[in-house]
């Protein structure tokens, strides 16, 4: 199972008209957040269990250095913390 997390939610994103998200904290292999800077464009990968941990190491990749991780996890927040009201109906 792979979890897509945002960094800037859209007035009519799912997470956001449930009051939740964007990022998963139980049933995810794989969370991918995107991450859009003065970098680059990158995904930065989170393990959510023994085999997402395991998925990466057979793909093509880099480890996160502390910039990455700093670009990418403030933006995680708790669901229902933080995101716009529910869109409108």
């Amino acid at each position: 199972m792979i979890s897509a997390e945002c960094t800037e939610p859209g007035a009519t994103c799912f997470c956001v008209s449930m009051g939740s998200g964007p990022a998963a904290d139980a049933g995810f292999d794989l969370a991918l957040t995107e991450v859009v800077d003065d970098a680059g464009h990158r995904f930065f990968v989170r393990a959510g269990s023994t085999a997402g941990a395991e998925l990466p190491t057979s793909l093509p990749h880099r480890p996160s250095d502390p910039d990455s991780r700093a670009a990418a996890v403030p933006r995680w927040r708790p669901p229902g913390t933080g995101w716009a009201a529910p869109c409108p109906r």
